[in-house]
Parts: structure tokens; sequence; C-alpha cells
């Protein structure tokens, strides 16, 4: 497998993160990153796919992970439930779309 790298900037403060998302490119494929946020926690992650409804999560370890977590990808904040795991990776399905990025992007539930 080859190494993948996931660039994510944060200043000190836990309650307003700014983070910078980049697109990795790894094996011929490009992949977008995101951030799993629970209880205060934020995760790096990679999106291996995405579709309308859900999605296929890369993390180091999902150990810890909750089964409903808030995903942020670029601008998006999605709430999300966990459909399956395994050693690495997370498959969810899309909740909503929290009401920042609706307004934003014109989604509606």
């Amino acid at each position: 497998m080859a190494r993948i790298a996931i660039a994510l900037e944060a200043d000190a403060s836990w309650r307003s993160p700014i983070l910078t998302y980049r697109i990795v490119r790894t094996k011929g494929r490009f992949m977008k990153t995101g951030i799993i946020e629970f209880s205060g926690r934020a995760i790096a992650c990679l999106i291996r796919n995405q579709s309308e409804t859900g999605a296929g999560l890369e993390v180091v370890s999902p150990v810890g992970i909750p089964a409903q977590f808030t995903l942020l990808i670029a601008a998006d904040r999605i709430r999300c439930t966990v459909i399956w795991r395994t050693e690495k990776l997370i498959g969810v399905k899309f909740q909503e779309y929290l009401e920042e990025s609706q307004k934003r992007f014109g989604r509606h539930q």
C-alpha cells in the first residue's frame, strides 16, 4: 500500500479550529482529506470513496470513534452514522448536512 500524506493545520483553540485541507494523490487516484469530530476531539481521515448517501473513510485506527459523529469535508459538515468498520476503514451513511452547509450549497434534506 502506498504511503498517504494528510495536510492538516489547526490553531491552538479547540473551539474554533482553522483547518487546511488538500487533495492527496496515492496510487494514481485522488482522495480528499476530512476530519471526524466528536466529543471535542478531531481525527484526520481520508475519504476513499463518496456518494450522495455515504462514504468510505480511512483512519489510522477506528478504535474510540463512536457510532455517530460529524464529518468535515472542505466546507461541508455532515452528521454520519457508522455502518461498518474494518482495521483501518469505516463505512458511513450521511444522516444530514448541518445548517451552514445547507445554506452555503443549497442542499435540502
